[in-house]
């Protein structure tokens, strides 16, 4: 009976490998998207295991180690459950052994005495939990010099069971529709001329086929990044590709760690089947990839350009009126921009304002209210939307920052390459980038990270020539750790501090300005809707901090926006009416004509960018569903309804349940009106519980948020990872 269901299955794989003509897509068109309806493919690989679940381990009283047989160049998942008690959870780690080191330890589990033989990896660190249980995990990015890993659980052990380790796959977490067809793709990395770049790939293994009919659009070309999985024993794979039985492409690419860029012209028919097929050229294990193969058409569509300059403060550029000459580039784009003078962001952190910016939701309704949480898949991002209008989606700049699953929705997403003790190399990441904008229609988010600690401009001393002391270079991210308080430091320190952040925004302004140039070179200016904002501002020795955004004052909440479209809207305004960084998104898609997304929080501002006005709204922004604010009118609510303390100095910086300034008067926020309050602040304080509450039912019954293990990864290097609690 089992030979027979075997035998079945058998003939049924057949039969998807040869079946009839499928649904014709229509171009432009994604293959990564459309598995489901693809009329040729091949079976899923099978997941290489390297440790079957263990069930649970024995207490022991001395520490054990597990040898894992895994592949230099490989990346490893390994994963446990833990029991919590009052002694607290085992602890695991990884050990990275040499060729020798593997060999003298022989099979099987082991008893370690004395020094640990290898090197320490990384320990499994907490990822999800659940009742008296939590899982620990880790993916581990080996190297060439890995000969095999060794699973050490600590001495005085209990309560662990499930230990497993695999090969990791990388799924893609926002492509889920199809289960099976899902394990055929990958979210691999590869380097290209300016960075790391990662994209959602179709897996070419040995004799794998993939077909698709597609109806093509005018002037069509097939686009692709050929690439290969990593691992010493990857070999050569042979790349082919055909129309309607027609050779494209014949190419054998070897494992180097890089995408290499392939635009194919297309025969123009009414429709036609386009074929990928992979083979072994060499010996070993043939594992090719196809980078995010798609068609595209001729188009002359408006591009969408969208740069976020992280910790941009508005009232530190000269463009704002500061009086350092901060912002001479952002002067000049002003006058062919419309500059809105109170923009708010939705969040005081990178992470959830950026996924408010990008979805056009509130934290709450992103259901992204922490570091480190990823956006649900029912939640789409400006990326995802345009990419299905046909537009070729990029994110560059440090997007390192960021858990890979922020960017399954984007063609290419791109860390570029930086040289230690300096920033992001974007310029010569968006001048590859800027040709496409004059051929198709694109759409770029560059987020640059020049104002974020730690500060290491290029001319420190610019805005403080005499200074000589310990921050005469640089604030480092150890300095921004060890002087979390303004009086940590002296008083010429604290000058310093302001004058590096203001060197670093000089850096920002020259970046952004030379991004615009390439764009302008690649004649392409005329015809892209350009966006520049921050995704949250700065305080620099003010409320209790030395330099820190994890707050929620205006210094914080306030942020620069200016909005150009060569031909559409006219430049040189300024708008002063409120508007919010949520509002991007239906902006940006009511501009290019397409429709609005269900659940939308911003409002489209285009009647203001054509010289008309809106109906003013209320501003609200929120610190991890636990401190909120609101702006209406002149007035900067603040509540604290927990009462907690946010672990960013010594103690934690304490915000009063409710706070209340007036900004025209007192915009450093300085005096707290609620002992002599307004008579606008009960009316303010019930419209701020209220949608306070609207947020909590909203949020209610999705059950808890996790952070992943890329989102630890990528806070860990950012240097975040000490400061993810906050304490009551």
């Amino acid at each position: 009976m089992r030979a027979r269901g075997i035998l079945l299955l058998g003939l049924l794989s057949c039969a998807r490998a040869q079946g009839p003509p499928g649904p014709v897509l229509q171009g432009p068109v994604r293959f990564v998207e459309h598995l489901d309806q693809a009329v040729t493919r091949p079976d899923p690989p099978a997941r290489v295991v390297l440790l079957p679940p263990t069930g649970a381990l024995k207490q022991t009283a001395e520490t054990v180690g597990i040898p894992l047989d895994t592949e230099a160049g490989r990346d490893i998942l390994v994963r446990a459950r833990l029991r919590r008690g009052p002694e607290g959870t085992a602890k695991l780690s990884l050990w990275a052994l040499s060729e020798a080191e593997r060999n003298a330890l022989g099979p099987g589990p082991v008893v370690l005495r004395g020094t640990l033989p290898g090197r320490l990896l990384a320990r499994l660190e907490p990822v999800s939990t659940s009742g008296s249980s939590v899982i620990v995990q880790h993916v581990s990015h080996l190297d060439e010099r890995v000969q095999g890993v060794l699973l050490v659980i600590e001495s005085g052990v209990r309560g662990v069971e499930n230990v497993e380790a695999s090969e990791a796959e990388f799924p893609d977490a926002r492509r889920t529709d199809d289960p099976l067809g899902s394990r055929l793709l990958r979210r691999m990395r590869g380097l290209t001329g300016t960075g790391l770049s990662w994209r959602t790939t179709l897996l070419g293994r040995a004799d794998a086929r993939y077909g698709f009919e597609v109806a093509l659009p005018p002037g069509p070309e097939l686009w692709v990044a050929l690439g290969n999985e990593t691992g010493v024993r990857g070999a050569p794979v042979r790349f082919v590709a055909k129309q309607d039985g027609r050779t494209l492409l014949d190419q054998v690419i070897a494992p180097d760690r890089s995408w290499h860029e392939v635009r194919l012209p297309l025969t123009s028919t009414r429709a036609g089947r386009i074929e990928l097929e992979t083979f072994a050229a060499g010996s070993g294990v043939a594992r090719g990839l196809w980078g995010d193969p798609r068609i595209v058409g001729a188009s002359d569509r408006t591009n969408v350009l969208l740069l976020t300059v992280d910790a941009l403060r508005a009232d530190h550029l000269s463009a704002y009126g500061y009086p350092r000459d901060t912002s001479p580039g952002l002067e000049a784009f002003s006058k062919v921009a419309v500059k809105f003078t109170r923009a708010t962001a939705q969040a005081g952190r990178t992470w959830e304002s950026v996924s408010s910016l990008l979805t056009g939701r509130y934290a709450a309704n992103a259901r992204v209210r922490d570091r480190g949480v990823t956006l649900p898949v029912d939640v789409e991002t400006l990326g995802e939307t345009l990419s299905r209008a046909g537009y070729e989606t990029l994110a560059g700049g440090d997007v390192g920052l960021f858990p890979l699953e922020t960017f399954s929705g984007f063609d290419e997403a791109e860390l570029a390459f930086k040289d230690p003790g300096t920033y992001a190399k974007t310029l010569a990441q968006f001048e590859r980038w800027a040709p496409r904008f004059a051929r198709h229609p694109t759409f770029a988010w560059m987020h640059l990270e020049h104002t974020h600690y730690a500060l290491y401009p290029h001319e420190p001393l610019r805005y403080h020539p005499g200074y000589s002391g310990r921050f005469a270079r640089q604030l480092t991210l150890e300095d921004h750790g060890h002087f979390p308080r303004p009086e940590d430091v002296s008083v010429e320190e604290q000058q310093q501090v302001r004058a590096l952040y203001d060197a670093s925004v000089r850096e920002a302004d020259e970046a952004v300005f030379g991004i615009l140039r390439a764009l302008e070179a690649a004649g392409a200016a005329e015809k892209t809707l350009i966006i520049i904002a921050a995704d949250h501002g700065e305080q620099i020795a003010e409320h209790g901090v030395l330099l820190e955004h994890v707050t929620a004052y205006d210094a914080v909440l306030h942020v620069p926006l200016f909005v150009a479209w060569p031909g559409h809207i006219e430049g040189g305004r300024e708008v002063r009416e409120p508007v919010q960084l949520v509002d991007l998104v239906p902006t940006v898609l009511s501009s290019l004509g397409l429709p609005l997304p269900s659940g939308l929080d911003g409002r489209d501002l285009s009647p203001i960018l054509q010289g008309g006005s809106l109906t003013p709204v209320s501003s609200y922004a929120e610190l991890e569903g636990r401190i909120f604010s609101l702006y209406e009118g002149d007035f900067h609510l603040l509540l604290n309804p927990g009462g907690w303390r946010i672990g960013i100095i010594p103690g934690g910086l304490k915000i009063q349940p409710v706070e209340l300034y007036q900004r025209s008067t007192d915009p450093a926020e300085l005096n707290n009106l609620v002992a002599s309050p307004p008579a606008e602040l009960p009316a303010m304080k019930a419209k701020l519980e209220q949608k306070i509450a609207e947020w909590e039912a909203a949020s209610h019954g999705h059950g808890p948020t996790q952070i992943g293990q890329s989102a630890l990864r990528s806070l860990r290097e950012a240097g975040y990872v000490p400061g993810l609690e906050s304490a009551p």
